[in-house]
């Protein structure tokens, strides 16, 4: 064996806090609309999470290099996703090759 592409990975949102979603100072949001963005801001934490336990497991039970391929957020694949995902490909041997 010798590598184990993740596709699939949801990218990183820095500070992600669901407690810290506050009404806008302006324009119109109901408090129905703020509990829906905790809400989703709560189940994005928790699929990141998962995601970071799940990849962690998979390096401890499968110690090889791991790929990342990036959750891209579009119905089909058209050329400009497979150029995206051929380029993520690159990157990651790029990074496994600089590795000492």
């Amino acid at each position: 064996l010798g590598r184990v592409i993740v596709n699939g990975v949801l990218p990183t949102i820095p500070d992600l806090d669901p407690d810290r979603v506050r009404r806008p100072r302006s324009g119109v949001v109901t408090n129905t609309e703020i509990d829906d963005l905790r809400a989703a801001a709560r189940l994005r934490a928790q699929r990141t999470a998962l995601q970071r336990e799940q990849i962690s497991r998979l390096d401890t039970e499968l110690p090889l290099p791991q790929i990342h391929l990036p959750q891209l957020f579009v119905p089909h694949l058209a050329s400009g996703e497979i150029e995206q995902l051929a380029d993520a490909f690159t990157r990651g041997l790029e990074q496994l090759d600089s590795r000492p």
